[in-house]
């Protein structure tokens, strides 16, 4: 049965997600009007379940692409399943955004703990992984997703948390301003898989080193909107801000801290309307934004690009903080 569970600080902000999928539904920060929703999705539940798959989902247990779904391991071709036409994409078809994780609120730390269990085998990939990750709420308006799993083979992991965020709570997201500290960013092939070259985003429309509105940096560059990773400037893996989304108008913000070296950007370009919004408006490309801090797409196969492999005795994990301003 799928429930909804709530966070909510001394200053109203309020976080909601489900436990199918880990599924961030909504956040809802205060305005002289009341609450404003910044997370872009359906307007009743069972559509956010149904409707698409990742809006707020934790992406496990390899978020992104990898091509043609395979990867070498131990000095063996693991392939994984393809749902995304010859590529794997974000765990396959029954990834960890489509299962049911196990709640327990941790009342001491105004938190919950959603475990789930990836047996052998699932999608694939070899080894059982148990996933923990942890939805906490400050009174500093930090919203932190931890994450960290442990597996009894050596397997590869790579988790993200996937909310679409428009900090107006509808309409488009071309008015907003992006800053990511990266100066470069991974090219992708015309499947989208990153090819494992490492390029500078010098006259690019992925230079957001300064602060660049969304719609006048996709109109200089002749850009339908963006689906790209970049490579962050953050070298000490450690948690860092990486990123600042804004809108001026409504004076609000979200930072984004994280220790992963890359940042996939993503405006929704998939979005044919066919899918309602919480204003009972179509959703169209640019009417919002993804911000998902993971390793590089395709590191399994691009040893250039670090390593996203797990081996029994070890500890994955990391952390993702929003920081929202209002």
């Amino acid at each position: 049965m799928t429930k909804i569970f709530q966070l909510k600080n001394k200053n109203g902000l309020t976080i909601e997600f489900t436990n199918r999928g880990g599924k961030i539904c909504a956040i809802k920060i205060p305005s002289q009007n009341g609450l404003v929703d910044i997370v872009v999705g359906p307007p009743n539940i069972d559509d956010y379940l149904r409707k698409d798959e990742y809006m707020g989902a934790i992406c496990g247990r390899c978020a992104n692409r990898i091509a043609s779904g395979q990867f070498p391991l131990n000095g063996k071709q693991i392939q994984l399943s393809k749902n995304k036409g010859k590529n794997h994409l974000h765990g396959g078809f029954d990834g960890f955004h489509k299962q049911h994780w196990e709640i327990e609120e941790i009342e001491a730390l105004k938190s919950y703990r959603l475990t789930y269990l990836s047996k052998d085998g699932e999608e694939g990939y070899p080894g059982n992984l148990q996933v923990s990750v942890l939805y906490s709420l400050n009174d500093e308006n930090e919203f932190q997703v931890s994450f960290m799993a442990e597996t009894d083979q050596a397997t590869i992991v790579n988790l993200t948390s996937h909310p679409y965020f428009n900090l107006k709570g509808f309409g488009s997201v071309l008015d907003h301003n992006l800053t990511v500290k990266a100066d470069h960013f991974t090219p992708l092939n015309k499947e989208l898989v990153a090819t494992g070259e490492i390029v500078p985003v010098d006259q690019t429309g992925f230079d957001f080193r300064e602060p660049k509105e969304l719609g006048a940096t996709f109109q200089k560059y002749n850009m339908e909107g963006i689906d790209q990773n970049l490579v962050l400037n953050n070298k000490s893996g450690e948690l860092e801000k990486v990123a600042v989304l804004s809108h001026k108008e409504s004076n609000r913000s979200v930072e984004i801290f994280s220790s992963q070296p890359g940042l996939q950007i993503y405006s929704g370009l998939h979005f044919d309307g066919t899918i309602k919004g919480k204003d009972g408006k179509p959703l169209k490309p640019n009417m919002c934004i993804a911000m998902e801090p993971q390793k590089h797409p395709n590191t399994a196969n691009i040893p250039g690009f670090g390593s996203v492999t797990l081996l029994p005795g070890e500890v994955y994990e990391h952390s993702i903080v929003y920081r929202f301003g209002f």
